[in-house]
Protein backbone atom coordinates (compact mmCIF):
# COMPACT_ATOMS: atom_id res chain seq x y z
CA UNK A 1 0.00 0.00 0.00
CA UNK A 2 1.69 3.45 -1.15
CA UNK A 3 2.56 5.70 1.70
CA UNK A 4 0.58 9.53 0.68
CA UNK A 5 2.21 11.57 3.02
CA UNK A 6 5.06 13.99 2.34
CA UNK A 7 8.79 12.66 3.90
CA UNK A 8 9.80 14.95 6.40
CA UNK A 9 12.64 17.52 6.16
CA UNK A 10 15.76 15.66 6.99
CA UNK A 11 18.52 18.24 9.27
CA UNK A 12 21.10 17.52 6.48
CA UNK A 13 18.27 18.85 3.54
CA UNK A 14 17.63 22.12 6.03
CA UNK A 15 21.16 22.84 6.64
CA UNK A 16 22.07 22.82 2.66
CA UNK A 17 19.09 25.11 2.20
CA UNK A 18 20.15 27.72 5.00
CA UNK A 19 23.84 27.26 3.80
CA UNK A 20 22.47 28.55 -0.01
CA UNK A 21 20.59 31.36 1.19
CA UNK A 22 23.40 32.61 2.95
CA UNK A 23 26.02 32.24 0.41
CA UNK A 24 23.56 34.61 -2.22
CA UNK A 25 23.12 37.22 0.74
CA UNK A 26 26.91 37.08 0.76
CA UNK A 27 27.47 37.61 -3.42
CA UNK A 28 25.14 40.06 -3.39
CA UNK A 29 26.68 42.46 -1.03
CA UNK A 30 29.21 45.09 -1.78
CA UNK A 31 31.62 44.40 1.26
CA UNK A 32 34.83 46.00 -0.77
CA UNK A 33 33.21 48.82 -2.68
CA UNK A 34 33.90 52.80 -2.00
CA UNK A 35 31.88 55.67 -2.35
CA UNK A 36 32.18 57.73 -5.46
CA UNK A 37 32.73 60.84 -3.24
CA UNK A 38 35.25 58.59 -1.60
CA UNK A 39 37.69 57.91 -4.68
CA UNK A 40 39.40 60.48 -6.92
CA UNK A 41 39.87 59.79 -10.56
CA UNK A 42 43.22 59.57 -12.15
CA UNK A 43 42.21 60.57 -16.10
CA UNK A 44 46.14 60.29 -17.04
CA UNK A 45 49.49 59.91 -15.90
CA UNK A 46 52.99 61.87 -16.81
CA UNK A 47 56.73 60.42 -15.98
CA UNK A 48 59.56 62.02 -16.56
CA UNK A 49 63.04 61.26 -15.40
CA UNK A 50 63.72 62.54 -12.14
CA UNK A 51 67.40 62.95 -10.04
CA UNK A 52 69.19 60.11 -8.63
CA UNK A 53 67.54 57.04 -11.22
CA UNK A 54 63.99 57.77 -9.95
CA UNK A 55 60.41 59.35 -11.69
CA UNK A 56 58.50 62.11 -11.68
CA UNK A 57 55.06 61.39 -11.67
CA UNK A 58 52.63 63.79 -12.69
CA UNK A 59 48.78 62.90 -12.06
CA UNK A 60 45.72 64.55 -13.90
CA UNK A 61 42.75 64.28 -11.73
CA UNK A 62 39.05 64.67 -12.22
CA UNK A 63 37.93 67.50 -10.57
CA UNK A 64 34.06 66.29 -9.49
CA UNK A 65 32.84 69.56 -8.02
CA UNK A 66 34.21 71.53 -11.32
CA UNK A 67 33.16 68.86 -13.60
CA UNK A 68 29.35 69.10 -13.59
CA UNK A 69 29.46 73.30 -13.95
CA UNK A 70 32.63 74.19 -16.04
CA UNK A 71 32.16 75.30 -19.71
CA UNK A 72 34.65 73.52 -22.37
CA UNK A 73 38.02 74.45 -22.17
CA UNK A 74 37.94 74.76 -18.48
CA UNK A 75 42.33 73.89 -18.52
CA UNK A 76 44.02 72.19 -15.73
CA UNK A 77 45.69 73.19 -12.83
CA UNK A 78 43.34 75.41 -10.38
CA UNK A 79 40.53 74.38 -7.83
CA UNK A 80 37.94 75.84 -10.12
CA UNK A 81 39.15 73.55 -13.11
CA UNK A 82 37.95 70.36 -14.96
CA UNK A 83 41.09 68.76 -13.54
CA UNK A 84 43.69 68.97 -11.17
CA UNK A 85 47.16 68.48 -11.83
CA UNK A 86 49.60 67.75 -9.34
CA UNK A 87 53.27 65.85 -9.55
CA UNK A 88 55.21 63.92 -7.09
CA UNK A 89 59.04 62.26 -7.27
CA UNK A 90 58.96 58.52 -6.70
CA UNK A 91 61.36 55.28 -7.21
CA UNK A 92 58.40 53.47 -9.22
CA UNK A 93 54.65 54.02 -10.20
CA UNK A 94 52.85 52.61 -6.99
CA UNK A 95 55.27 54.44 -4.48
CA UNK A 96 54.05 57.43 -5.97
CA UNK A 97 49.82 56.55 -5.98
CA UNK A 98 50.70 56.81 -2.86
CA UNK A 99 53.21 59.27 -1.69
CA UNK A 100 50.33 61.56 -3.88
CA UNK A 101 47.39 59.94 -1.59
CA UNK A 102 49.76 61.89 1.35
CA UNK A 103 48.39 65.34 0.24
CA UNK A 104 44.35 64.41 -1.02
CA UNK A 105 41.38 63.23 0.62
CA UNK A 106 39.97 60.92 -1.96
CA UNK A 107 42.24 57.72 -3.04
CA UNK A 108 43.46 57.92 -6.32
CA UNK A 109 41.78 55.46 -8.61
CA UNK A 110 43.31 53.97 -12.12
CA UNK A 111 39.94 52.51 -13.14
CA UNK A 112 39.25 55.39 -15.82
CA UNK A 113 42.43 56.40 -16.50
CA UNK A 114 42.76 56.84 -20.74
CA UNK A 115 46.36 57.50 -21.24
CA UNK A 116 49.95 57.08 -19.68
CA UNK A 117 52.44 59.80 -21.05
CA UNK A 118 56.03 59.46 -20.97
CA UNK A 119 58.96 62.02 -21.58
CA UNK A 120 61.12 61.33 -24.78
CA UNK A 121 64.73 60.82 -22.33
CA UNK A 122 62.78 58.52 -20.10
CA UNK A 123 62.05 56.46 -23.38
CA UNK A 124 65.28 56.40 -24.98
CA UNK A 125 66.63 54.90 -21.31
CA UNK A 126 64.04 52.42 -21.45
CA UNK A 127 60.51 51.75 -20.38
CA UNK A 128 60.89 48.17 -19.17
CA UNK A 129 61.39 48.89 -15.68
CA UNK A 130 58.36 51.15 -15.14
CA UNK A 131 55.62 49.13 -17.38
CA UNK A 132 56.05 46.16 -15.33
CA UNK A 133 55.28 47.33 -11.97
CA UNK A 134 51.80 49.55 -13.90
CA UNK A 135 50.78 46.14 -15.84
CA UNK A 136 50.58 44.47 -11.94
CA UNK A 137 48.24 47.21 -10.21
CA UNK A 138 44.79 45.47 -10.31
CA UNK A 139 42.74 48.63 -11.37
CA UNK A 140 45.36 49.47 -14.42
CA UNK A 141 43.52 49.01 -17.87
CA UNK A 142 46.31 47.63 -20.17
CA UNK A 143 43.28 49.39 -22.72
CA UNK A 144 44.64 52.82 -22.33
CA UNK A 145 46.77 54.72 -24.95
CA UNK A 146 50.24 55.10 -24.38
CA UNK A 147 52.59 58.39 -25.55
CA UNK A 148 55.64 59.44 -25.63
CA UNK A 149 56.01 63.60 -25.34
CA UNK A 150 58.37 65.90 -26.37
CA UNK A 151 60.12 67.86 -23.38
CA UNK A 152 58.34 67.27 -20.24
CA UNK A 153 55.14 65.45 -19.56
CA UNK A 154 54.58 67.52 -16.62
CA UNK A 155 54.28 70.55 -18.67
CA UNK A 156 52.19 68.56 -21.25
CA UNK A 157 49.77 67.77 -18.84
CA UNK A 158 49.73 70.92 -17.46
CA UNK A 159 49.33 72.62 -20.64
CA UNK A 160 46.65 70.28 -22.44
CA UNK A 161 43.62 72.30 -22.51
CA UNK A 162 41.06 70.61 -24.75
CA UNK A 163 39.07 73.67 -26.14
CA UNK A 164 36.00 70.84 -27.71
CA UNK A 165 35.47 68.83 -24.53
CA UNK A 166 34.54 69.05 -21.39
CA UNK A 167 37.45 66.27 -19.90
CA UNK A 168 40.62 65.50 -21.10
CA UNK A 169 39.54 61.83 -20.65
CA UNK A 170 37.00 62.47 -23.84
CA UNK A 171 40.02 64.09 -25.59
CA UNK A 172 42.26 61.09 -25.42
CA UNK A 173 39.15 58.61 -26.71
CA UNK A 174 39.03 61.36 -29.37
CA UNK A 175 42.13 61.71 -30.66
CA UNK A 176 42.37 58.51 -31.56
CA UNK A 177 39.90 58.65 -34.07
CA UNK A 178 41.29 61.33 -35.93
CA UNK A 179 44.36 59.30 -37.02
CA UNK A 180 41.77 57.64 -39.19
CA UNK A 181 41.26 61.19 -41.20
CA UNK A 182 45.02 62.25 -41.45
CA UNK A 183 46.78 59.33 -40.50
CA UNK A 184 49.73 61.38 -38.87
CA UNK A 185 50.09 59.03 -36.35
CA UNK A 186 48.91 55.35 -35.03
CA UNK A 187 47.43 55.47 -31.51
CA UNK A 188 48.40 52.43 -29.68
CA UNK A 189 46.67 50.78 -26.39
CA UNK A 190 49.46 49.54 -23.64
CA UNK A 191 49.02 45.88 -23.83
CA UNK A 192 49.93 46.35 -27.83
CA UNK A 193 53.22 48.26 -26.93
CA UNK A 194 53.80 45.75 -24.34
CA UNK A 195 53.40 42.44 -26.10
CA UNK A 196 56.16 43.65 -29.08
CA UNK A 197 58.67 44.21 -26.67
CA UNK A 198 58.62 40.52 -25.90
CA UNK A 199 58.78 39.13 -29.29
CA UNK A 200 60.80 38.20 -32.48
CA UNK A 201 59.55 39.10 -35.48
CA UNK A 202 58.34 42.81 -34.82
CA UNK A 203 59.59 45.96 -32.86
CA UNK A 204 57.22 48.52 -30.68
CA UNK A 205 56.35 52.09 -31.65
CA UNK A 206 54.30 54.55 -29.75
CA UNK A 207 52.48 57.96 -31.20
CA UNK A 208 54.47 61.57 -30.22
CA UNK A 209 52.94 64.36 -28.38
CA UNK A 210 53.88 67.91 -27.75
CA UNK A 211 53.72 71.36 -26.70
CA UNK A 212 53.76 74.15 -29.50
CA UNK A 213 54.20 77.62 -28.44
CA UNK A 214 55.33 79.95 -31.68
CA UNK A 215 52.23 80.10 -32.92
CA UNK A 216 52.89 80.22 -36.41
CA UNK A 217 55.99 80.11 -36.73
CA UNK A 218 57.54 76.29 -36.69
CA UNK A 219 61.43 75.14 -35.80
CA UNK A 220 60.83 73.02 -38.49
CA UNK A 221 60.16 75.25 -42.79
CA UNK A 222 56.52 74.46 -43.66
CA UNK A 223 55.44 74.23 -46.78
CA UNK A 224 57.30 76.25 -50.05
CA UNK A 225 56.25 76.87 -53.25
CA UNK A 226 58.46 74.75 -55.90
CA UNK A 227 58.23 71.03 -55.05
CA UNK A 228 57.72 71.16 -50.98
CA UNK A 229 54.23 70.15 -50.98
CA UNK A 230 54.52 67.84 -47.98
CA UNK A 231 51.48 68.07 -45.92
CA UNK A 232 53.21 66.56 -42.59
CA UNK A 233 57.06 67.11 -42.27
CA UNK A 234 56.67 67.86 -38.63
CA UNK A 235 56.77 65.92 -35.40
CA UNK A 236 54.35 67.04 -32.23
CA UNK A 237 55.54 70.75 -31.27
CA UNK A 238 56.62 71.71 -34.24
CA UNK A 239 53.16 71.87 -36.38
CA UNK A 240 52.79 76.06 -37.36
CA UNK A 241 49.21 76.11 -35.09
CA UNK A 242 48.24 79.11 -33.72
CA UNK A 243 45.77 78.78 -30.87
CA UNK A 244 44.95 78.61 -27.46
CA UNK A 245 45.44 74.39 -27.07
CA UNK A 246 49.26 74.00 -27.75
CA UNK A 247 49.79 70.52 -27.51
CA UNK A 248 49.72 68.52 -30.71
CA UNK A 249 49.39 64.92 -31.76
CA UNK A 250 51.67 64.56 -34.70
CA UNK A 251 54.38 61.55 -35.45
CA UNK A 252 55.88 58.10 -34.22
CA UNK A 253 58.43 56.83 -31.99
CA UNK A 254 60.66 53.81 -32.93
CA UNK A 255 61.78 51.25 -30.28
CA UNK A 256 63.91 48.74 -30.22
CA UNK A 257 62.80 46.48 -27.28
CA UNK A 258 61.91 49.06 -24.89
CA UNK A 259 63.92 51.65 -25.72
CA UNK A 260 62.87 54.11 -28.07
CA UNK A 261 65.73 55.06 -30.66
CA UNK A 262 64.40 57.10 -33.17
CA UNK A 263 61.28 59.34 -34.99
CA UNK A 264 58.87 59.46 -37.36
CA UNK A 265 57.51 62.69 -38.74
CA UNK A 266 53.93 62.60 -40.01
CA UNK A 267 55.09 61.93 -43.35
CA UNK A 268 56.64 59.10 -42.36
CA UNK A 269 54.26 57.69 -40.41
CA UNK A 270 51.78 57.85 -43.42
CA UNK A 271 54.41 55.54 -45.20
CA UNK A 272 54.62 53.56 -41.81
CA UNK A 273 50.70 52.67 -41.92
CA UNK A 274 50.23 52.18 -45.88
CA UNK A 275 53.04 49.47 -45.31
CA UNK A 276 51.24 47.95 -41.90
CA UNK A 277 47.92 47.50 -43.91
CA UNK A 278 46.91 50.09 -41.63
CA UNK A 279 46.44 53.55 -43.38
CA UNK A 280 42.60 54.77 -43.59
CA UNK A 281 42.85 58.04 -45.40
CA UNK A 282 44.40 61.51 -46.01
CA UNK A 283 44.94 64.35 -48.18
CA UNK A 284 48.39 64.87 -49.72
CA UNK A 285 49.72 67.04 -52.29
CA UNK A 286 52.27 66.16 -55.03
CA UNK A 287 54.07 68.62 -57.63
CA UNK A 288 51.92 69.07 -60.99
CA UNK A 289 53.83 66.42 -63.44
CA UNK A 290 52.85 68.44 -66.69
CA UNK A 291 52.95 71.73 -65.43
CA UNK A 292 55.72 71.50 -63.54
CA UNK A 293 56.27 72.18 -59.80
CA UNK A 294 55.29 75.49 -59.62
CA UNK A 295 51.99 73.79 -59.52
CA UNK A 296 50.30 70.93 -57.12
CA UNK A 297 47.69 68.47 -57.54
CA UNK A 298 45.63 67.81 -54.16
CA UNK A 299 44.70 64.53 -53.61
CA UNK A 300 42.45 62.41 -50.97
CA UNK A 301 43.43 58.89 -50.82
CA UNK A 302 43.17 55.86 -48.75
CA UNK A 303 44.47 52.21 -48.64
CA UNK A 304 42.65 50.25 -51.30
CA UNK A 305 42.73 46.88 -49.53
CA UNK A 306 45.81 45.42 -47.86
CA UNK A 307 49.08 45.31 -48.98
CA UNK A 308 50.54 41.98 -50.40
CA UNK A 309 54.01 40.70 -49.07
CA UNK A 310 56.13 37.68 -50.68
CA UNK A 311 59.04 36.63 -49.01
CA UNK A 312 61.58 33.96 -49.68
CA UNK A 313 64.98 33.03 -48.37
CA UNK A 314 67.70 32.39 -50.93
CA UNK A 315 70.26 29.16 -50.67
CA UNK A 316 72.49 31.53 -49.18
CA UNK A 317 70.19 33.11 -46.84
CA UNK A 318 69.55 36.37 -48.15
CA UNK A 319 66.08 37.12 -47.36
CA UNK A 320 63.95 39.25 -49.76
CA UNK A 321 60.55 40.83 -49.54
CA UNK A 322 58.34 42.00 -52.73
CA UNK A 323 55.32 44.63 -51.43
CA UNK A 324 52.73 45.71 -53.28
CA UNK A 325 50.64 48.72 -52.06
CA UNK A 326 47.46 49.69 -53.42
CA UNK A 327 45.69 52.81 -52.97
CA UNK A 328 42.58 54.68 -54.77
CA UNK A 329 42.61 58.50 -55.22
CA UNK A 330 40.11 61.38 -55.29
CA UNK A 331 41.35 64.70 -57.32
CA UNK A 332 40.85 67.47 -54.60
CA UNK A 333 42.43 70.29 -56.26
CA UNK A 334 44.68 71.16 -59.70
CA UNK A 335 46.25 74.24 -59.18
CA UNK A 336 47.32 74.72 -63.15
CA UNK A 337 43.78 74.17 -64.47
CA UNK A 338 45.12 71.26 -66.40
CA UNK A 339 42.02 68.93 -67.25
CA UNK A 340 43.61 65.94 -65.33
CA UNK A 341 39.79 64.53 -65.15
CA UNK A 342 40.90 63.52 -69.12
CA UNK A 343 40.95 59.99 -68.94
CA UNK A 344 44.38 60.31 -70.57
CA UNK A 345 45.87 62.56 -68.53
CA UNK A 346 44.38 60.49 -65.25
CA UNK A 347 47.11 57.77 -66.04
CA UNK A 348 49.69 59.89 -65.68
CA UNK A 349 48.74 61.03 -62.01
CA UNK A 350 48.46 57.66 -61.19
CA UNK A 351 52.13 56.97 -62.51
CA UNK A 352 53.11 60.12 -60.67
CA UNK A 353 51.64 59.14 -57.04
CA UNK A 354 53.04 55.62 -57.54
CA UNK A 355 56.27 57.25 -57.91
CA UNK A 356 55.91 59.17 -55.02
CA UNK A 357 54.80 56.98 -52.40
CA UNK A 358 57.67 53.82 -53.85
CA UNK A 359 60.04 56.34 -53.28
CA UNK A 360 58.93 57.69 -49.36
CA UNK A 361 58.33 53.75 -48.50
CA UNK A 362 62.45 52.20 -49.44
CA UNK A 363 63.26 55.73 -47.78
CA UNK A 364 61.04 54.78 -44.89
CA UNK A 365 62.32 51.07 -45.09
CA UNK A 366 65.99 52.43 -45.76
CA UNK A 367 65.76 54.60 -41.85
CA UNK A 368 64.81 51.76 -39.78
CA UNK A 369 67.62 49.13 -41.09
CA UNK A 370 69.81 52.06 -40.39
CA UNK A 371 68.52 52.31 -36.74
CA UNK A 372 68.37 48.61 -36.46
CA UNK A 373 64.62 48.16 -35.86
CA UNK A 374 62.10 45.94 -37.49
CA UNK A 375 58.63 47.88 -36.92
CA UNK A 376 57.17 46.97 -39.95
CA UNK A 377 57.26 43.66 -38.20
CA UNK A 378 58.75 42.18 -41.55
CA UNK A 379 59.81 39.24 -39.11
CA UNK A 380 56.22 38.23 -39.06
CA UNK A 381 56.47 37.73 -42.88
CA UNK A 382 59.70 35.84 -42.70
CA UNK A 383 59.33 33.26 -39.46
CA UNK A 384 56.24 31.23 -41.43
CA UNK A 385 59.02 29.99 -43.83
CA UNK A 386 60.61 27.79 -40.00
CA UNK A 387 58.92 24.81 -38.84
CA UNK A 388 59.81 25.01 -35.62
CA UNK A 389 60.68 28.27 -32.74
CA UNK A 390 63.80 26.59 -32.38
CA UNK A 391 64.88 27.17 -36.28
CA UNK A 392 63.37 30.72 -36.12
CA UNK A 393 65.63 31.87 -33.31
CA UNK A 394 68.68 30.30 -34.57
CA UNK A 395 68.43 31.87 -37.22
CA UNK A 396 69.10 35.37 -35.69
CA UNK A 397 66.29 37.66 -37.48
CA UNK A 398 66.87 40.88 -35.74
CA UNK A 399 70.64 40.63 -36.97
CA UNK A 400 69.35 39.89 -40.43
CA UNK A 401 66.52 42.71 -40.38
CA UNK A 402 69.29 45.84 -41.59
CA UNK A 403 70.54 43.49 -45.00
CA UNK A 404 66.68 42.74 -46.05
CA UNK A 405 65.96 43.58 -49.47
CA UNK A 406 62.84 45.01 -50.21
CA UNK A 407 61.18 45.86 -53.34
CA UNK A 408 58.03 47.85 -53.63
CA UNK A 409 55.49 48.24 -55.97
CA UNK A 410 52.44 51.09 -56.28
CA UNK A 411 49.77 50.22 -57.70
CA UNK A 412 47.02 53.93 -57.73
CA UNK A 413 43.52 54.04 -58.89
CA UNK A 414 41.72 57.59 -59.41
CA UNK A 415 38.16 56.79 -58.21
CA UNK A 416 36.63 60.08 -58.59
CA UNK A 417 37.10 63.80 -59.89
CA UNK A 418 35.39 65.53 -57.26
CA UNK A 419 32.26 67.61 -57.67
CA UNK A 420 34.02 68.52 -61.53
CA UNK A 421 33.64 66.33 -64.55
CA UNK A 422 36.42 68.35 -66.44
CA UNK A 423 38.91 71.84 -65.27
CA UNK A 424 38.77 74.49 -67.47
CA UNK A 425 41.36 76.77 -66.20
CA UNK A 426 43.48 80.00 -67.11
CA UNK A 427 46.75 78.33 -65.56
CA UNK A 428 49.56 75.81 -67.55
CA UNK A 429 47.26 73.91 -70.29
Amino acid sequence: MLNNQAAPFRPARLALIALAIIILLLQSGCWGSQETDEVAFVLSMGFDKGERDNLIVTFNIANPRAMTSSAPGGGAGGSGSITLVGSVEATAPVSALDLMNSATTRRLSLLHTKAYIFSEELARDGLAKWLTPLNRLPEFRETASVYIVRGKAKDFLKNNQPLLEISPSKQFELIAQISNFNSFFMPTQFYKFYEKTKIIGTESTLPIIGIHEGGLSSTKPGPTKGGNYEVGPYLAGEVPIEGKNITQFIGTAMFKRDKMIGTLNGTETRSFLLLLGQFNKATINLPDPIAGPEYFIGLKIKQGRSPEYHSKITTEGRVIIDINLFVEADIAAISSGINYENHNKTGILEKSLNQIIEKKANDLIEKCQENDTDILGFGNHIKKHFLTRREWEDFNWPERFKDVEVNIKAHTSIRRTGLQIKTTGSGAN
